[in-house]
């Protein structure tokens, strides 16, 4: 999973790497967290404002990490590769492994919430301590979904291999989606999820109105950002400009539950940087 797909800019020439640390919520995590994160011959490693940038972004990963009980058990690395796309841009990455689902989500959205972080790439892999089969899985998802009261109307099946789960059916809103997905995530021995949901609303608008209250909502957003709402066919796009990825997480929470819409396309840029208060294009760093 990539999040903020243009990364951190580095130097032309920068060979690929990894740089990485251990983070555990023993002990030892505070002497992970002293580890040295990159070779002393990685060109943006030998000083200036890069390197304070990297290296502050780094400690806050570290920080919301290790201060989060849900990870008290899990082995997550948090390293910087150099992207393999032709660039100059660098980009975080998330590692090793998580004890459920739930976890997983967790991390992602303590990285999310973060200021002025503009990208990371999720690659952990979920262990559960104690596997289940595959028909309890399905059984006990089965009444969970079918005992709440937000999907009681809706229409979702189930569907487990390998404690993979596949949903798919019907829901009436994005919020009944969220609500399906986190008794999912939150069940033991779930490792992976695919959310095949259609999203039915009972009450057809008019897109015209439900960008309209999109873009009310829009205003609320506490991003430094111009933001932008449209609506095609029930599917609302979300534009513009954002400084880091936290604005663009809470745009996309703040339209979830928008009625009449089937589907949200969060399309912001949080890439951006602020200039007299307003968020623009940021320029490349190399």
């Amino acid at each position: 999973m990539k999040t903020g797909a243009r990364g951190l800019r580095g130097r032309p020439g920068a060979a690929w790497l990894v740089l990485g640390v251990l983070l555990t919520c023993s002990p030892a995590a505070s002497e992970a967290a002293d580890t040295p994160w990159a070779p002393p011959d990685a060109p943006w490693r030998k000083g200036g404002p890069l390197l304070e940038e990297f290296s502050a972004q780094r400690g806050r990963i570290l920080e919301a990490l290790l201060t989060d009980s849900r990870f008290a058990d899990s082995r997550v690395t948090v390293t910087m590769e150099r992207r393999r796309d032709g660039t100059d841009a660098w980009i975080f990455v998330l590692g090793g492994t998580v004890e459920s689902l739930a976890a997983r989500r967790a991390a992602n959205e303590a990285l999310h919430q973060l200021p002025d972080l503009v990208g990371f790439e999720d690659r952990l892999k979920v262990a559960p301590m104690v596997p289940r089969e595959d028909t309890d899985l399905r059984d006990w998802l089965e009444l969970l979904l079918a005992n709440r009261s937000e999907l009681v109307a809706d229409s979702i099946q189930v569907e487990v291999r390998g404690a993979k789960v596949r949903l798919y059916g019907t829901v009436a809103s994005n919020c009944a989606r969220d609500v399906a997905e986190d008794l999912v995530a939150g069940t033991p021995g779930v490792v992976e999820l695919e959310d095949q949901l259609t999203i039915v609303p009972r009450v057809t608008r008019e897109d015209s109105l439900v960008a309209r209250d999109a873009e009310l909502l829009l205003e609320g957003v506490p991003s430094r950002a111009r933001l932008r709402a449209s609506c095609s066919n029930g599917v609302v796009t979300l534009t513009g400009c954002a400084t880091g990825l936290r604005g663009r997480y809470l745009a996309g929470r703040a339209v979830r539950c928008l009625p009449g819409a089937v589907r949200i396309v969060n399309d912001i840029d949080p890439s951006c940087a602020t200039v007299n208060g307003q968020a623009v294009p940021a320029p490349e760093r190399r």
